[in-house]
C-alpha cells in the first residue's frame, strides 16, 4: 500500500460512523435492495405474462411507462427521465421495438435527434404494465402496515440524500 492509499484509508476510518452491529452481523443493506428488485421483477414479469403482456426487459416496462406519460422524447431525455445512461437505454429501446411497442424517428427538423414514439400497440399496452406494477407492489406490502411503509419511504430517501451527497 501506498502512501497515499494508507493515508485515504486512515482518512475513512477516522472520519466514517461505525455501523451499527446488527448491519455488520448480517448482509449488507445494498444485497437486500437487490434481492427485493429481482423478486418485484420476477413477480411482474409472471403476472404480465399472465395477463398476455409482450415479454419485456424489466427496464423495458419502465421505460415504456416513461413514454406513456410523454411520447416522443429524445433518446437523450428519455435516458436522463429513466435515470440510465444512454448505452443501457439502447438494449431496453430494442426491445420496445422488437415488441412492437415504440418506434424511434428521426426529427424532421434535425436529423441528429432521434425520438422515442409509442405505437398503437405500446399505448394499449401500457395501462396494463402499469396496473401490474401496481398490483406486484400491492403484493410486496401485504401484512406491511401504512405507517412502516411510510417509514421506509423516508428512511430510503434519506439513504438517497446522504449517499448522493459530496
Amino acid at each position: 500500500m501506498d502512501d497515499l492509499d494508507h493515508d485515504v484509508s486512515n482518512q475513512c476510518l477516522h472520519t466514517w460512523p461505525a455501523p451499527p452491529h446488527s448491519v455488520l452481523a448480517t448482509d449488507p443493506l445494498y444485497r437486500q435492495f437487490r434481492l427485493v428488485q429481482a423478486a418485484f421483477r420476477r413477480r411482474s414479469l409472471l403476472i404480465m405474462h399472465d395477463c398476455g403482456c409482450p415479454q419485456l426487459l424489466h427496464g423495458s416496462a419502465a421505460v415504456l411507462l416513461q413514454l406513456a406519460e410523454q411520447d416522443s422524447i429524445t433518446l437523450s431525455e428519455l435516458a436522463k427521465r429513466c435515470d440510465i445512461d444512454n448505452s443501457s437505454l439502447t438494449a431496453l429501446v430494442d426491445d420496445l421495438e422488437r415488441a412492437g411497442l415504440a418506434v424511434r424517428e428521426r426529427d424532421p427538423h434535425d436529423r441528429r435527434h432521434v425520438h422515442m414514439v409509442l405505437t398503437n400497440k405500446g399505448r394499449s399496452v401500457a395501462p396494463l404494465v402499469r396496473h401490474v406494477w401496481q398490483q406486484v407492489q400491492q403484493i410486496a406490502f401485504r401484512n406491511i402496515q401504512v405507517q412502516d411503509i411510510e417509514k421506509m419511504r423516508l428512511v430510503l430517501q434519506s439513504m438517497e440524500t446522504n449517499l448522493s451527497q459530496d
